[in-house]
């Protein structure tokens, strides 16, 4: 995975970690980025953008409006993601099989550490 998104946003431009990612949400023709000290970036680059630069199996795109970063998840209610904090994303009926295969791959490929923020 790369070191660094560099994300277009109205000022110019942001680099962001793409491990700081919990999700990242369509928004009309831009995308909001929620990163793990729950602030949020604007970013004027549509969600197709972030399929093709955050690599699977650490990121899946697990509704046409979310993408989420599989090492904040938690776990599956009422058709809802669980990730860090008390948010819930919802998970498309279709892609549910395939984020579950996806899960697999991530938890056969990484190390699962406890989080600590820097």
């Amino acid at each position: 995975m790369t070191d660094f998104l560099k994300i277009r946003i109205e000022q110019g431009q942001k680099l962001i970690l793409p491990r700081h990612i919990i999700f990242v949400e369509a928004k009309n023709k831009h995308s909001e980025i929620y990163c793990i000290d729950f602030r949020r970036v604007v970013s004027k680059h549509p969600l197709k953008w972030y399929k093709f630069h955050l690599e699977e199996p650490y990121f899946y795109r697990i509704h046409d409006s979310f993408i989420i970063n599989c090492h904040y998840f938690e776990h599956i209610r009422d058709g809802k993601a669980k990730l860090l904090g008390e948010t819930y994303v919802p998970i498309s009926r279709n892609k549910r099989q395939s984020f579950e295969t996806n899960l697999e791959k991530y938890y056969n490929q990484v190390e699962i550490l406890p989080f600590i923020p820097k």
